[in-house]
Formats: C-alpha cells, structure tokens, sequence
C-alpha cells in the first residue's frame, strides 16, 4: 500500500470515528440540562417536590428563569467533547465569541464538525487529484472557514451595536430628565431602540427583574459586548449608584465622547483603504498570475500541456514551493492588516 493510501485510509477512518462518536452523543443527550430537570419535577409528586429543598414550591433557579426568558440554547449535542475541551483557554475565547455572534452553535460542537469537513475536504481532494500538499492545505482552510465566519458575525453585530449606542444613549439621558427612573428609562429604551440594542436593554431588564442585582446585571451586560464604550457606560451607571450624581448629563457626555471616536474611525478607515485594498491585491496576484502563465503557455504549446507549471504540482520540490509560498502571503496579509489596523 502506497502512502497516499495510507493517509486516505487514516483519513476515511478518522473521519467516521468523528461521525459515531457524534452521532451516540447527539443521540444519549437529545436534551440540555434544564429540560431535564423540569421533566425529573414534572414526574415527582408534590409531596416529593417538598421534600427537595431544590425543588422546592417547583420554582426555577436564576440561571432557569433567565434561560426561558430569552432564546433558550439548544441541548448540548457533545457532552462529552464539551468536557474534554471545557478546560482549553481558546474554546473558552471560542465559546465567547460564540454568545457575542449570537450563535445557536456551542464551541465544543463548532470544533468537532470543524474536524469532520476538514477530514472529509481532505480524503475527497486526496481521491481526485492525487496531491497531498494541495489537499492539506484546503483541508485546513476548510478547518478555519468556520471560525473565520463566526469572527465575522460577531464583528457585524458589534459594529451595528456601537453604531447605535450614542443615539440610545441620548434616548435614555432624554428619558431620565423627563422624570423617567432607571428602570423605566431601561424598558423605553427596549421597546423604541432598534436590534440589537433593544434586544440587549430588554435583557438588561430582564435580569434584573428575575432577581439579578443593578450591578450584577451591568457587569454581565459588558462581559456580553465586551468595547470600551460600554465600559464607560457601565461604570457611568455603577458609579452614579453609588456616589449620586446627575445620571443624564454623564450619558450626554459618554454619547459625545461615542460619536467623536466613530467620526475619527470612519476617517482613519478612509486613511487606510488604500492599505487594506493593497493587501488583498498582494494576496490574489500571485494565483491570478499562475493562472495567466498557465493558459498563456497552454495556449502557445497548442493545447498538449503546460511544460512550464507542470513541475510545480508535479514534483515534490514544487509541492514545497506552494506550501512555502502560501504560508509567506498568508504572514505578509496579517502584516499588512495589523499595520492598517489602528485603535482609537
């Protein structure tokens, strides 16, 4: 057996154990946690429901309350991965990003079918065209596909976030001087402001209706976003609550200090098109170029073949040339972006 065949068959096989493993997980745990204690009450009788200081009255903790008060997550598909990668720094990241994508998808089960389509991308390429350098590195560009679209989302839904902050913030200092209270000026803001700001307040209110203190409820809400705007907010309010002070004029200021930094945003990213557009340009010259000396030299060699790319796919020493060089534009892309990339 050859060694393109040996990898094909390590792949084929890794791949199913993924599969099976998948599918006995997804099938011993159909439910979350939640769901199964509220059908392990239901099934009890009153007089146990007593007994159980957990249960007693048959009331939901917090946690409970606020899970079935919003979108509530679907059931852990992989307990047992979740477990074994629970403890890793970057999962823990992942799984952040996740919630601030507002993703139905759990870490554990983004990085096993990650996995699963990397293995398969690979077998499949490994099977048509015979090169496994080539299919390697689509395989791992099918790996990180899924990661680089949640960034994505959540950088979206971010953007439109602080993109409305300033204005809601107005909303809410306008609400405080017309006599509104803190709460009140909470629930205005989520039935008038637009998502995802709304949706963000009215889980601010939420929590703090179900039991969660002002505090408690400010802090998970900058955990959730994460920007220093709202940090500003959230330390505005804090601060407000517990030395007093003029909550609306605090507001009108973060919301002045807000627009300006979007304002001297907008005119850097003006700045720095040409950079950014430049790096892209890099990036794809050299396939475009590949392509052109292909047909090109096709063409001239009247259709037999192309006697002058052939070497590169075709011997060993060209296979590393390609893995060198799309590592080299890979590194030169993330430089360029880091270099147009400017904090304000």
């Amino acid at each position: 057996m050859d060694p393109l065949s040996i990898i094909i068959f390590g792949g084929v096989l890794g791949g199913v154990c993924l599969l099976a493993v998948g599918a006995v997980q997804t099938v011993q745990h159909s439910k979350s946690p939640m769901e199964q204690r509220l059908n392990d009450i239901k099934k009890r009788t009153p007089v146990e429901r007593e007994l159980d200081p957990q249960t007693k009255g048959a009331q939901m903790s917090l946690a409970e309350r606020e899970e079935s008060q919003h979108a509530p997550r679907k059931a852990d598909l992989l307990p047992l991965v979740s477990t074994m990668l629970s403890r890793n720094a970057i999962v823990a990241k992942l799984e952040a990003d996740l919630r601030q994508a507002r993703s139905n998808w759990r870490a554990s089960e983004l990085v096993y079918f990650s996995v699963v389509l990397s293995l398969v991308a690979f077998v499949v390429l490994s099977l048509l065209i015979k090169q496994v350098v080539v299919a390697l590195l689509v395989s791992a560009l099918v790996l990180l596909l899924p990661f680089l679209y949640v960034r994505r989302v959540k950088a979206k839904y971010l953007n439109a976030f602080a993109n409305q902050l300033a204005d809601t913030l107005v909303l809410q200092s306008n609400a405080l001087r017309s006599g509104y209270s803190f709460m009140q000026s909470l629930d205005m803001v989520a039935r008038e402001a637009e998502p995802p700001m709304s949706d963000e307040f009215k889980r601010i209110s939420d929590e703090i209706q179900v039991g969660k203190t002002v505090e408690q409820a400010m802090d998970a809400f900058y955990q959730r976003i994460g920007s220093t705007d709202v940090n500003l907010v959230v330390m505005a309010v804090l601060i407000q609550r517990e030395v007093g002070g003029a909550l609306a004029e605090i507001l009108d200021t973060i919301s002045a200090v807000i627009r300006e930094r979007v304002q001297i945003q907008g005119e850097i990213r003006t700045l720095t098109t040409q950079g950014r557009m430049s790096g892209f340009f890099l990036a794809l010259m050299p396939v475009g170029l590949g392509f052109t000396i292909h047909f090109v030299t096709k063409l001239l060699s009247g259709g037999v073949g192309d006697p002058y790319m052939k070497p590169l796919f075709a011997e060993k020493v060209g296979h590393y040339m390609i893995g060198v060089g799309l590592v080299m534009q890979l590194i030169g892309f993330l430089v360029i972006r880091k270099i147009v990339s400017i904090e304000v």
